[in-house]
Protein backbone atom coordinates (compact mmCIF):
# COMPACT_ATOMS: atom_id res chain seq x y z
CA UNK A 1 0.00 0.00 0.00
CA UNK A 2 -0.59 2.33 0.93
CA UNK A 3 -3.95 1.40 -1.29
CA UNK A 4 -6.87 4.26 -0.72
CA UNK A 5 -10.12 2.85 -0.14
CA UNK A 6 -13.00 3.57 2.95
CA UNK A 7 -12.29 2.79 6.43
CA UNK A 8 -11.47 -0.48 7.18
CA UNK A 9 -10.22 -2.58 9.83
CA UNK A 10 -7.23 -2.03 11.23
CA UNK A 11 -4.62 -4.34 10.55
CA UNK A 12 -3.71 -7.38 12.05
CA UNK A 13 -0.41 -7.02 14.48
CA UNK A 14 2.76 -8.45 13.94
CA UNK A 15 5.28 -10.86 14.89
CA UNK A 16 7.98 -9.59 16.41
CA UNK A 17 11.63 -11.50 16.68
CA UNK A 18 14.74 -10.68 18.56
CA UNK A 19 18.12 -9.52 17.03
CA UNK A 20 20.52 -12.52 15.71
CA UNK A 21 24.02 -12.24 15.03
CA UNK A 22 24.82 -13.45 11.21
CA UNK A 23 27.08 -16.68 12.63
CA UNK A 24 23.63 -17.94 14.41
CA UNK A 25 21.68 -18.02 11.00
CA UNK A 26 18.55 -16.42 9.96
CA UNK A 27 15.36 -17.35 10.53
CA UNK A 28 12.21 -17.21 7.94
CA UNK A 29 9.07 -16.47 8.74
CA UNK A 30 5.47 -15.92 6.84
CA UNK A 31 4.45 -12.44 5.90
CA UNK A 32 2.70 -10.25 8.64
CA UNK A 33 0.79 -7.14 7.99
CA UNK A 34 2.31 -3.56 8.01
CA UNK A 35 0.44 -1.25 10.41
CA UNK A 36 0.42 2.70 9.29
CA UNK A 37 3.58 4.00 10.34
CA UNK A 38 3.25 7.28 13.23
CA UNK A 39 4.02 10.78 12.02
CA UNK A 40 2.95 12.77 9.21
CA UNK A 41 3.79 12.61 5.35
CA UNK A 42 5.65 15.50 3.62
CA UNK A 43 3.42 14.53 0.49
CA UNK A 44 -0.65 14.58 0.57
CA UNK A 45 -2.76 12.01 0.91
CA UNK A 46 -5.71 11.16 -0.65
CA UNK A 47 -8.16 12.32 1.84
CA UNK A 48 -9.63 9.14 2.44
CA UNK A 49 -8.57 6.33 5.17
CA UNK A 50 -5.27 4.13 4.17
CA UNK A 51 -4.91 0.91 4.96
CA UNK A 52 -1.46 -1.31 4.26
CA UNK A 53 -1.06 -4.13 2.73
CA UNK A 54 0.31 -6.87 3.97
CA UNK A 55 4.26 -7.22 4.08
CA UNK A 56 6.28 -8.18 1.08
CA UNK A 57 8.68 -11.27 0.19
CA UNK A 58 10.87 -8.54 -0.41
CA UNK A 59 12.69 -5.84 2.57
CA UNK A 60 15.19 -2.73 3.38
CA UNK A 61 17.57 -4.03 5.32
CA UNK A 62 20.86 -1.77 5.21
CA UNK A 63 20.94 1.90 4.55
CA UNK A 64 24.28 3.94 3.35
CA UNK A 65 22.80 7.71 3.94
CA UNK A 66 25.50 9.23 4.73
CA UNK A 67 28.90 7.89 3.14
CA UNK A 68 32.49 9.01 3.69
CA UNK A 69 33.57 11.66 1.28
CA UNK A 70 33.60 10.26 -2.28
CA UNK A 71 31.83 6.96 -1.73
CA UNK A 72 28.31 6.46 -2.95
CA UNK A 73 24.98 6.20 -1.39
CA UNK A 74 23.35 2.75 -1.26
CA UNK A 75 20.53 0.78 0.04
CA UNK A 76 20.66 -3.03 0.71
CA UNK A 77 17.43 -5.49 0.00
CA UNK A 78 16.56 -9.23 0.57
CA UNK A 79 14.37 -11.58 0.38
CA UNK A 80 14.00 -13.63 3.79
CA UNK A 81 11.60 -16.44 2.43
CA UNK A 82 11.98 -19.60 1.02
CA UNK A 83 10.66 -18.36 -2.60
CA UNK A 84 12.28 -16.94 -5.27
CA UNK A 85 10.59 -12.92 -5.80
CA UNK A 86 10.64 -11.51 -9.56
CA UNK A 87 11.51 -7.73 -9.44
CA UNK A 88 10.91 -6.13 -12.89
CA UNK A 89 9.11 -2.86 -12.97
CA UNK A 90 9.85 -2.39 -9.18
CA UNK A 91 10.69 0.72 -7.81
CA UNK A 92 12.66 2.44 -5.11
CA UNK A 93 11.65 5.74 -4.07
CA UNK A 94 12.28 8.59 -1.50
CA UNK A 95 10.26 11.86 -0.74
CA UNK A 96 10.67 13.14 -3.90
CA UNK A 97 12.15 10.70 -6.34
CA UNK A 98 10.85 7.28 -7.75
CA UNK A 99 13.23 5.32 -10.00
CA UNK A 100 12.88 2.13 -11.14
CA UNK A 101 15.76 -0.04 -10.96
CA UNK A 102 15.05 -3.01 -12.09
CA UNK A 103 13.55 -3.03 -15.80
CA UNK A 104 15.61 -6.54 -16.51
CA UNK A 105 13.77 -10.16 -15.63
CA UNK A 106 15.81 -10.57 -12.69
CA UNK A 107 14.63 -12.76 -9.16
CA UNK A 108 16.14 -12.27 -6.20
CA UNK A 109 16.18 -16.10 -4.81
CA UNK A 110 15.80 -17.32 -0.96
CA UNK A 111 18.27 -15.64 1.75
CA UNK A 112 19.61 -13.59 -1.27
CA UNK A 113 20.67 -9.80 -0.89
CA UNK A 114 20.91 -7.09 -3.37
CA UNK A 115 22.03 -3.30 -3.70
CA UNK A 116 20.65 -0.50 -5.20
CA UNK A 117 23.31 1.87 -5.47
CA UNK A 118 23.70 5.28 -7.29
CA UNK A 119 26.97 4.77 -9.19
CA UNK A 120 27.96 0.78 -9.49
CA UNK A 121 31.82 1.58 -10.39
CA UNK A 122 31.99 3.94 -7.35
CA UNK A 123 30.50 1.31 -5.67
CA UNK A 124 32.90 -1.29 -6.67
CA UNK A 125 35.44 0.53 -6.04
CA UNK A 126 35.19 1.04 -2.28
CA UNK A 127 34.03 -1.88 -1.32
CA UNK A 128 35.74 -4.58 -4.14
CA UNK A 129 34.89 -7.89 -1.89
CA UNK A 130 31.09 -7.35 -2.17
CA UNK A 131 29.99 -10.07 -4.78
CA UNK A 132 26.18 -9.67 -4.53
CA UNK A 133 23.91 -7.73 -7.34
CA UNK A 134 23.94 -4.42 -8.12
CA UNK A 135 21.18 -2.82 -9.41
CA UNK A 136 22.33 1.26 -10.69
CA UNK A 137 18.81 3.17 -11.37
CA UNK A 138 19.27 5.83 -14.55
CA UNK A 139 18.70 8.64 -11.71
CA UNK A 140 19.15 8.38 -8.01
CA UNK A 141 17.32 9.98 -5.14
CA UNK A 142 19.81 11.75 -2.83
CA UNK A 143 19.35 10.42 0.47
CA UNK A 144 19.36 12.72 2.91
CA UNK A 145 21.48 12.98 6.30
CA UNK A 146 19.43 14.82 8.60
CA UNK A 147 15.73 16.67 9.26
CA UNK A 148 15.34 20.03 7.72
CA UNK A 149 13.03 22.58 9.66
CA UNK A 150 9.03 21.69 8.99
CA UNK A 151 10.10 18.18 8.07
CA UNK A 152 8.92 15.02 10.16
CA UNK A 153 11.92 12.81 8.74
CA UNK A 154 15.03 13.17 7.11
CA UNK A 155 14.17 11.10 4.42
CA UNK A 156 11.59 8.57 3.35
CA UNK A 157 12.20 5.64 1.58
CA UNK A 158 9.86 2.96 -0.15
CA UNK A 159 10.18 -0.11 -2.27
CA UNK A 160 7.37 -0.68 -4.59
CA UNK A 161 6.34 -3.74 -6.62
CA UNK A 162 5.46 -3.57 -10.39
CA UNK A 163 1.80 -2.92 -9.14
CA UNK A 164 3.08 0.02 -7.83
CA UNK A 165 2.10 -1.59 -3.64
CA UNK A 166 4.43 -0.51 -0.79
CA UNK A 167 6.13 -3.39 -0.04
CA UNK A 168 8.55 -2.05 2.47
CA UNK A 169 8.92 1.47 3.84
CA UNK A 170 11.32 3.22 5.98
CA UNK A 171 10.74 7.38 7.43
CA UNK A 172 14.42 7.20 9.20
CA UNK A 173 15.72 10.29 11.10
CA UNK A 174 19.39 11.12 12.17
CA UNK A 175 19.21 9.77 15.31
CA UNK A 176 17.68 6.43 14.35
CA UNK A 177 21.50 5.38 13.59
CA UNK A 178 24.50 5.57 10.72
CA UNK A 179 26.24 8.53 9.40
CA UNK A 180 29.64 9.74 8.82
CA UNK A 181 30.64 6.36 7.01
CA UNK A 182 28.45 4.39 9.40
CA UNK A 183 25.30 2.33 7.49
CA UNK A 184 21.73 1.96 9.16
CA UNK A 185 20.91 -1.86 10.05
CA UNK A 186 18.23 -3.21 10.36
CA UNK A 187 17.92 -6.04 13.51
CA UNK A 188 15.31 -8.35 12.79
CA UNK A 189 14.46 -8.41 8.43
CA UNK A 190 11.27 -9.44 9.81
CA UNK A 191 9.81 -6.44 11.19
CA UNK A 192 8.42 -3.35 9.72
CA UNK A 193 10.78 -0.77 8.26
CA UNK A 194 9.21 1.78 9.83
CA UNK A 195 9.91 0.54 13.51
CA UNK A 196 12.40 2.72 14.74
CA UNK A 197 13.24 0.75 17.27
CA UNK A 198 14.51 -1.97 14.93
CA UNK A 199 17.42 -0.12 12.99
CA UNK A 200 20.44 0.74 14.86
CA UNK A 201 23.98 1.62 13.26
CA UNK A 202 26.60 -0.68 12.15
CA UNK A 203 29.22 -1.89 14.24
CA UNK A 204 31.67 -1.30 11.93
CA UNK A 205 31.21 0.95 7.92
CA UNK A 206 28.85 -1.36 7.03
CA UNK A 207 28.00 -5.00 5.46
CA UNK A 208 26.44 -4.85 2.10
CA UNK A 209 25.97 -7.98 0.77
CA UNK A 210 26.33 -9.71 4.11
CA UNK A 211 24.31 -10.24 7.46
CA UNK A 212 24.17 -7.93 9.38
CA UNK A 213 26.02 -7.43 12.95
CA UNK A 214 24.72 -7.15 16.22
CA UNK A 215 26.42 -4.73 18.88
CA UNK A 216 28.94 -5.74 21.20
CA UNK A 217 32.17 -5.15 22.50
CA UNK A 218 33.64 -8.96 22.44
CA UNK A 219 32.67 -12.26 21.05
CA UNK A 220 32.04 -16.02 22.60
CA UNK A 221 31.30 -19.00 21.11
CA UNK A 222 30.35 -21.86 23.00
CA UNK A 223 30.64 -20.58 26.36
CA UNK A 224 34.42 -19.95 27.08
CA UNK A 225 35.85 -22.06 24.21
CA UNK A 226 36.36 -19.56 22.37
CA UNK A 227 36.45 -15.38 23.19
CA UNK A 228 37.73 -12.59 21.63
CA UNK A 229 37.96 -9.05 22.08
CA UNK A 230 37.94 -5.98 21.11
CA UNK A 231 35.11 -6.62 18.53
CA UNK A 232 34.89 -4.69 16.07
CA UNK A 233 38.91 -4.10 16.23
CA UNK A 234 40.63 -1.91 13.54
CA UNK A 235 44.37 -2.65 12.91
CA UNK A 236 45.69 0.81 11.84
CA UNK A 237 48.52 1.35 13.82
CA UNK A 238 46.90 3.70 15.88
CA UNK A 239 47.72 2.55 19.32
CA UNK A 240 43.92 1.19 19.90
CA UNK A 241 42.14 -1.66 18.99
CA UNK A 242 44.76 -2.82 16.81
CA UNK A 243 44.78 -6.31 17.37
CA UNK A 244 42.40 -9.03 18.18
CA UNK A 245 42.73 -11.33 21.12
CA UNK A 246 41.65 -14.89 20.93
CA UNK A 247 41.42 -16.98 24.01
CA UNK A 248 40.88 -20.72 23.64
CA UNK A 249 40.04 -22.66 26.37
CA UNK A 250 39.35 -26.57 25.70
CA UNK A 251 39.78 -27.45 29.42
CA UNK A 252 42.94 -28.43 31.37
CA UNK A 253 45.31 -30.69 29.71
CA UNK A 254 46.64 -30.75 25.88
CA UNK A 255 45.29 -30.35 22.91
CA UNK A 256 46.16 -30.02 19.05
CA UNK A 257 44.48 -26.61 18.42
CA UNK A 258 43.94 -25.30 14.87
CA UNK A 259 42.60 -21.82 14.84
CA UNK A 260 41.84 -20.60 11.06
CA UNK A 261 40.34 -16.86 10.04
CA UNK A 262 38.30 -17.03 6.79
CA UNK A 263 36.65 -14.14 4.96
CA UNK A 264 32.90 -14.49 4.43
CA UNK A 265 32.93 -16.53 1.08
CA UNK A 266 34.44 -19.45 3.38
CA UNK A 267 38.06 -18.66 1.68
CA UNK A 268 41.48 -19.10 4.26
CA UNK A 269 43.08 -15.77 5.09
CA UNK A 270 45.73 -16.28 7.96
CA UNK A 271 46.41 -19.81 9.52
CA UNK A 272 47.24 -18.87 13.07
CA UNK A 273 47.57 -22.23 14.58
CA UNK A 274 47.67 -25.69 12.54
CA UNK A 275 47.96 -28.58 14.69
CA UNK A 276 50.18 -27.06 17.68
CA UNK A 277 50.06 -28.90 20.86
CA UNK A 278 48.77 -26.14 23.72
CA UNK A 279 47.26 -25.81 26.52
CA UNK A 280 44.36 -23.35 27.17
CA UNK A 281 46.29 -20.33 25.11
CA UNK A 282 45.66 -16.20 23.89
CA UNK A 283 47.48 -15.86 20.46
CA UNK A 284 46.66 -12.26 18.84
CA UNK A 285 45.69 -11.33 15.23
CA UNK A 286 46.79 -8.11 13.29
CA UNK A 287 44.50 -8.52 10.62
CA UNK A 288 46.85 -9.28 8.18
CA UNK A 289 47.21 -12.53 5.92
CA UNK A 290 49.25 -14.90 6.07
CA UNK A 291 51.93 -13.27 3.63
CA UNK A 292 51.59 -9.92 5.79
CA UNK A 293 48.51 -8.08 3.56
CA UNK A 294 46.29 -6.37 5.26
CA UNK A 295 43.09 -7.21 4.68
CA UNK A 296 39.49 -5.27 3.63
CA UNK A 297 36.92 -3.93 6.47
CA UNK A 298 34.26 -6.74 6.97
CA UNK A 299 33.14 -9.49 8.81
CA UNK A 300 35.76 -12.63 9.22
CA UNK A 301 35.33 -15.92 10.69
CA UNK A 302 37.38 -17.27 13.50
CA UNK A 303 37.37 -21.20 13.03
CA UNK A 304 38.63 -22.95 16.24
CA UNK A 305 39.17 -27.05 16.30
CA UNK A 306 41.26 -28.78 19.72
CA UNK A 307 41.55 -32.52 19.75
CA UNK A 308 42.82 -33.95 23.18
CA UNK A 309 46.49 -35.32 22.91
CA UNK A 310 45.72 -37.69 25.86
CA UNK A 311 41.64 -38.51 25.10
CA UNK A 312 38.78 -38.70 22.72
CA UNK A 313 37.26 -35.12 23.38
CA UNK A 314 37.19 -32.81 20.34
CA UNK A 315 36.02 -29.44 20.43
CA UNK A 316 35.16 -27.07 17.05
CA UNK A 317 33.34 -23.77 16.71
CA UNK A 318 33.46 -20.66 14.92
CA UNK A 319 31.93 -17.43 15.93
CA UNK A 320 32.18 -13.59 13.25
CA UNK A 321 34.67 -10.94 14.23
CA UNK A 322 34.32 -7.37 12.74
CA UNK A 323 37.75 -5.73 11.23
CA UNK A 324 36.79 -2.03 10.72
CA UNK A 325 38.64 1.21 10.30
CA UNK A 326 38.43 4.64 11.79
CA UNK A 327 36.48 7.45 10.24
Amino acid sequence: GPRCRRPAAGPASSRRGSCRCASAGRRRGSRSAIRLPPGRRRRPILKTSCIWNSAGDIRLNEIMYSPNPGEPEWVEIVNPTENPVLLTGWTFSDSKTTVEFCPDSISLNPDEYALIVSDSTEFRECWPYVTCRLFQPPDWPALNNTTQQGETWADELSLCDSLGIIVDYVPYDDDWGGGRGISLEKLDVLLQGFDRENWVSCDSTGTPGEPNTCTGSSGTADGDLLEFSPNPFSPDNDGRDDILAIAMNPGSGLYEITLTIYNIQGKPVRELMRDIESESCIIEWDGTTDDGSRLPVGRYIIYLSAREVSGSDFFETCAVVILARPL
